[in-house]
């Protein structure tokens, strides 16, 4: 599959390069309506629509607000970071002296927590704990924290990074509690209307009066919509909309041109990188990774709510920041990670840099291929239902083979793997790495996949041991008048 473009002329892209580039690259990833915003020296200097918002065909434009997922965290941080320059808790305040009630299954870890193991996501709490209320009813925040007394850390607090949004559902309770505030109500007070965000909100009845794009969740490259996705039990980890417009005046804000909202040192705090993330050249400040391109360092964050996409990139010595916004993504593009590289593919374009692959044409190979694996599959299973079934002798093996006893052996081992340790693994390990179980995943295209292949991998094994079976039953009974002529 191409990449993004390969080598470039030399220099920085204009917006016009860069708004072509970026309407290609939506297109060919079948997303229906998208957004970018880019920022330098203290300006928004590109506000770029694409596609469209609805059925309809209402145009996307620099209003329209999009499901933003995590870069939620990085507001929920600011949030916190706010709290802590008004001296109302510190970075090692125990979450216990402000939530009494907040435990975990670990009652060491419930008493040492603090708000900074939450905020690089050193907590202990584990990914799946963030994961699994998003195919559970929705309930409240509230509620969402205090399901973690049945929540066993997978490290000690401080140890060692672990991904959640439960980390980011504690924050929002803080800052509930410390501002006395509900979190919405802080965040639209403190963070939103300083900055002038007009189309950014809480909830999705606010969010679809100002326009709100409708969702898409591909399905081999396919885009029907539907109503976003919204879980107002999650909103601190995940679930505020905001339009381009918006997030331009964000993105300034970030690189530090809005200090009545928060000052430059803190700024410096929430980027810089502390917790390794596991990737080389990454770690986990405060609602952002920390990391690099092409030698320069870059503050960012991406974010999904399964039916919408988005991706932040910050780049402070150049004062620049990049947003995308997305009103559609998929399970094989966060799991293979398309909108981060498109999204620092446009900021190596603004650098003058040659930018990274953006996995092109990733739908298209990915059907041809799960086509062909299935029709292979398929086709040995018909070839196999039609050969006529050998005879086996007195010794239980078909009367025509010489095959050695360690290729027979080789083989069922073989058979085995595939028509048995195979389907076990993919319907007993796929839900748990993506977090889910299968009433989720047999409605995703990977998950369909993967469900045809194990289905078809037992239906195989079956047929084989009812040849097998049948080949026995037919096998010539050794009889005694039999033996005294041979």
């Amino acid at each position: 599959m191409p990449s993004s473009g390969g080598s470039r002329p030399t220099g920085p892209a204009s917006t016009a390069e860069l708004d072509a580039w970026f309407d290609r690259q939506m297109a060919d990833a079948a997303i229906p309506g998208a957004a970018m915003v880019v920022v330098r020296d203290g300006q928004v200097v590109d506000v770029h629509s694409y596609g469209v918002a609805d059925d309809s065909g209402s145009p996307i434009t620099p209003s329209t607000p999009f499901m933003i997922g995590s870069l939620t965290k990085s507001m929920t941080a600011l949030a916190v970071m706010q709290l802590v320059e008004a001296g109302r808790l510190t970075l090692d305040t125990r979450v216990v002296d402000v939530l009494p009630d907040f435990a975990v299954a670990d009652s060491d870890a419930t008493r040492s927590i603090t708000i900074r193991q939450l905020l690089d996501q050193t907590s202990g709490l584990p990914t799946a704990a963030g994961l699994r209320p998003l195919s559970t009813p929705v309930t409240s925040l509230a509620a969402r924290v205090g399901e973690l007394r049945q929540v066993a850390p997978v490290s000690g607090p401080g140890v060692a990074f672990h991904y959640s949004n439960a980390n980011y559902l504690v924050l929002g309770r803080v800052i509930e509690a410390v501002s006395g505030s509900d979190f919405a109500t802080y965040v639209r007070t403190h963070v939103f209307d300083p900055l002038g965000m007009r189309s950014t909100s809480t909830d999705l009845s606010t969010a679809q009066t100002e326009g709100l794009t409708r969702a898409h969740r591909l399905w081999f490259g396919q885009a029907p919509s539907s109503t976003p996705i919204y879980r107002g039990d999650m909103v601190p980890a995940g679930f505020v909309a905001a339009s381009a417009a918006d997030m331009g005046v964000y993105l300034l804000a970030q690189l530090g041109h809005s200090p009545a909202v928060i000052s430059s040192d803190a700024l410096e705090v929430m980027h810089t990188g502390i917790a390794s993330s596991g990737l080389p050249d990454q770690r986990y400040g405060f609602g952002w990774f920390d990391g690099t391109l092409g030698g320069a360092r870059v503050v960012s964050h991406t974010g999904s709510t399964t039916d919408m996409a988005s991706m932040a990139v910050l780049v402070p010595s150049s004062d620049l920041g990049v947003v995308i916004l997305m009103n559609g993504t998929s399970t094989l593009y966060e799991t293979l990670h398309k909108p981060d590289t498109i999204g620092l593919a446009a900021t190596a374009l603004l650098l003058g840099q040659d930018p990274p692959g953006t996995i092109e044409l990733l739908y298209p190979a990915f059907t041809g291929l799960a086509a062909i694996v299935i029709a292979l599959i398929g086709f040995g299973i018909g070839r196999l239902v039609r050969r006529p079934i050998a005879v086996a002798s007195s010794a239980g093996t078909p009367a025509t083979s010489a095959e050695p006893r360690w290729r027979r052996a080789a083989r069922y081992a073989y058979r085995g793997y595939v028509d048995v340790v195979v389907p076990i693994a993919i319907v007993l390990l796929v839900p748990a790495y993506f977090a889910t179980d299968w009433s989720v995943m047999a409605r995703i295209d990977i998950g369909q996949v993967l469900l045809a292949i194990a289905a078809l991998r037992v239906l195989d094994g079956v047929v084989r041991v009812g040849r097998l079976g049948i080949a026995r039953h037919r096998r010539p009974k050794t009889t005694a008048a039999a033996l005294a002529t041979t």
